[in-house]
């Protein structure tokens, strides 16, 4: 009787905590990336009050079962639940959501690593990601190629803080790709480049080291194919600048002449599709050496698309170049891989970084640290860091955020059963306080003994 005491203690307790639980659980019920706890019981020690005795091999009794005592229960394990929470779109571009596995990656300045769910990060004064606490979000910052000069991400390297330069200016940069792509009409009538006008003729603006624009202009002329050795249809081509850009001295092909050729079915023939163009500035303009710049053709065909009128109909132009003009970064995006792309004044795009998302072989079994922040422990796992949509990571959602995945119906619900638990537990206590009196009331019911 004296057992079933310590028994009700158990539970109450057991039962309180579990309170405290569901508690929390429905107190953080609007916080961004909180994700709720499971309270596990289990039954604790028994008292065992007669042994289990096997089939006797000697007389007729047969196995019995051992007689055990129950002395409570107790709490297992708190685990959290780490299921997909609802997402909110806040239009706020700095806030992320991650739908699927994944945490962010947060630190302070001196790197100490934490995890997190909640992406309500925003731009400090220095334009770098952080959180509501001043923790930095930690990925790739983009870095520049040197032999392109493009910013690239190498997730290689160890992950820092990420930095979105608002208002930054961007370094202009000279045309060294002019790809072409369309068609020369098979039916341009053939000329000599030495006297006829050009068969056909395309323009593109290019730009200097210093940003400036300049307009060249590329001329085609359709050969003789039965002049010569082959190919079966050759064309060549000279470039030209502007007459009235003062600045250009001149631009002419790196060989002396350009050309290129078609095979019978109209495709792009040739054994050189990389010819360079060089431009020579005049002196004083602050340009000292020659630029030069791949013209590609090999995404040309010679067809024949002659119009209604018999007019040859070429459409062949310079569909890209890679040069730009000075401009400031003036806006941005996240991409659901996590890439954040800076957008210029000036039309460019460039990868600024890339947001890092770390995975654990045991999610449950971090530490949780408050302000929505985990750390790793020894049950965890090591973090599993790289980009969204790569291994079992996630995808990021921008502009938005992931709130908490506690169900408000749920908890309540074991809020009752587990008040009820409780109330039971003390009923127990009162049941054997009461016992406890009758067995105090039996002694003082004995009649007196006298001598």
């Amino acid at each position: 009787m004296m057992e079933s005491l310590f028994t009700g203690v158990s539970g109450m307790s057991a039962n309180a905590r579990a309170i405290d639980v569901i508690a929390n659980n429905i107190a953080n019920v609007n916080t961004a990336g909180f994700k709720k706890s499971k309270v596990f019981f289990k039954d604790v020690f028994y008292k065992t009050l007669k042994y289990a005795t096997p089939p006797s091999a000697t007389t007729t009794l047969g196995g019995q079962n051992p007689m055990q005592s129950g002395l409570g229960t107790a709490i297992s394990a708190i685990d959290p639940v780490f299921t997909q929470g609802t997402l909110e779109t806040t239009g706020i571009q700095s806030n992320m959501a991650l739908v699927g596995e994944g945490f962010f990656v947060i630190s302070d300045f001196p790197g100490n690593k934490l995890y997190t769910r909640d992406g309500s990060f925003s731009l400090d004064a220095n334009n770098q990601l952080v959180n509501g606490t001043g923790m930095y979000l930690r990925g790739w910052p983009a870095v520049k190629d040197p032999t392109t000069g493009e910013l690239e991400i190498d997730t290689n390297t160890p992950i820092d803080r990420l930095t979105i330069p608002i208002g930054q200016l961007s370094k202009a940069r000279a045309t060294g790709v002019l790809e072409c792509g369309g068609n020369l009409d098979a039916s341009t009538p053939v000329s000599d480049p030495a006297t006829d006008p050009a068969s056909y003729t395309t323009s593109i603006v290019t730009y200097d080291s210093l940003g400036k624009s300049h307009t060249l202009y590329f001329d085609f002329w359709k050969l003789d194919p039965t002049v010569g050795p082959p190919p079966t249809n050759p064309w060549t081509w000279q470039p030209r600048a502007d007459a009235a850009d003062p600045d250009i001295l001149s631009v002419a092909p790196a060989a002396g002449s350009g050309d290129v050729a078609y095979d019978a079915n109209g495709q792009f023939l040739g054994t050189n599709p990389a010819q360079n163009v060089i431009i020579t500035y005049q002196p004083g303009t602050g340009i000292d050496t020659p630029q030069t710049a791949v013209f590609d053709l090999t995404k040309t065909t010679q067809l024949d698309t002659t119009d209604v009128g018999g007019v040859p109909n070429s459409t062949l132009t310079v569909q890209h170049q890679n040069g730009f003009p000075m401009g400031t970064l003036s806006n941005y995006g996240i991409g659901s891989d996590g890439v954040i792309t800076g957008i210029y004044s000036n039309g460019i795009t460039e990868a600024l970084g890339a947001v890092a998302v770390a995975t654990f072989r045991n999610p449950p079994g971090l530490v949780q640290e408050g302000n929505n922040q985990f750390s790793e422990s020894g049950n965890s796992g090591p973090a599993l860091i790289g980009l969204a949509q790569t291994g079992p990571r996630g995808l990021i959602n921008a502009g938005s955020v992931e709130n908490s995945n506690v169900d408000i119906a749920d908890e309540f619900v074991k809020l009752i059963v587990t008040q009820r638990a409780f109330q039971a537990n003390t009923r127990v206590i009162t049941t054997s306080d009461e016992m406890l009196q009758e067995v105090l009331q039996l002694k003082r019911s004995l009649p007196t003994q006298r001598p």
